[in-house]
């Protein structure tokens, strides 16, 4: 609606309805839309205030703030005053946080404290993430908890592995603790510690898990009916849990086993 330009300084500043569209050689684009932007031509630096929000065509990548610079020759921004980005994909991931930051030369994307990562089927809250787009690939910092329907899970560092755009993989590295249910209905009174974990997903659930090192679990589960009880309290090395929509098929101790184990029928 309104363009200054000041000589001495370089710089444009754009107020109203601004739109700003950035083409690149792969015939992708970029645009930025907010309600006051400032352009320095000689750093080839972007600033935009009030009501942002940004696309990228290229990382199929959207976001809003209330500001925003941009360092054009670098390759390099940030949001801050609640910035939010949406990884756009089937299963879109939405970032939270008080400050992101975009790396272009290396794909990358960091976002710090009290980050939010909300898809459909989870949410991991930590201080720190770092994502790599071309890889598929988040890592968490700042005692990290990945939240879902059937389980709870923390630890010192979480990654999280996309494949076709779907979350296959995660990983937990030190002080590893994982609270699940045993059938989708009762609470998360079960649980396992351990040095380190592995989930593999499946159609959006937890498929697999597989804990390593000092291994600490309980395991209750009960029938609806209240007649079958399973119980163990085990101490081991290794510890495999196989899961089918959220209900445990089987979980196999192996390597220096002890504990305590119930089973009953009446």
């Amino acid at each position: 609606d309104e363009v200054d330009y000041y000589r001495l300084e370089d710089r444009i500043t754009l107020q109203g309805n601004v739109l700003v569209r950035e083409d690149h050689a792969d015939s992708t684009y970029r645009t930025f839309s907010a309600s006051r932007v400032n352009y320095r031509r000689g750093e080839r630096q972007f600033e935009a205030y009030d009501r942002v929000t940004v696309y990228d065509q290229r990382e199929n990548m959207s976001g809003e703030c209330g500001e925003m610079h941009y360092f054009h020759g670098q390759g390099y921004g940030y949001l801050i005053k609640s910035p939010v980005l949406r990884v756009l994909s089937r299963d879109s991931l939405t970032v939270e946080a008080e400050k992101i930051e975009y790396f272009q030369e290396f794909q990358k994307v960091t976002a710090n404290f009290n980050v939010r990562t909300i898809s459909r089927d989870f949410l991991v809250e930590s201080d720190f993430l770092l994502y790599f787009h071309q890889e598929g690939q988040g890592i968490y910092l700042g005692e990290p908890v990945f939240t879902s329907e059937f389980a709870d899970a923390r630890a010192q560092e979480i990654r999280v592995f996309f494949q076709d755009e779907k979350l296959h993989r995660a990983e937990l590295q030190d002080s590893c603790r994982l609270d699940f249910a045993g059938e989708d209905e009762l609470e998360k009174t079960n649980w396992v510690t351990s040095d380190y974990m592995e989930f593999t997903f499946a159609a959006g659930a937890v498929s697999a898990c597989l804990a390593e090192g000092y291994v600490l679990s309980y395991f209750r589960q009960e029938e609806s009916n209240r007649r079958d009880l399973a119980i163990n309290d085990v101490q081991s090395r290794r510890l495999v849990v196989d899961l089918e929509k959220g209900r445990i098929n089987s979980v196999i101790m192996q390597n220096s086993v002890k504990g305590r184990y119930k089973f009953r029928q009446d």
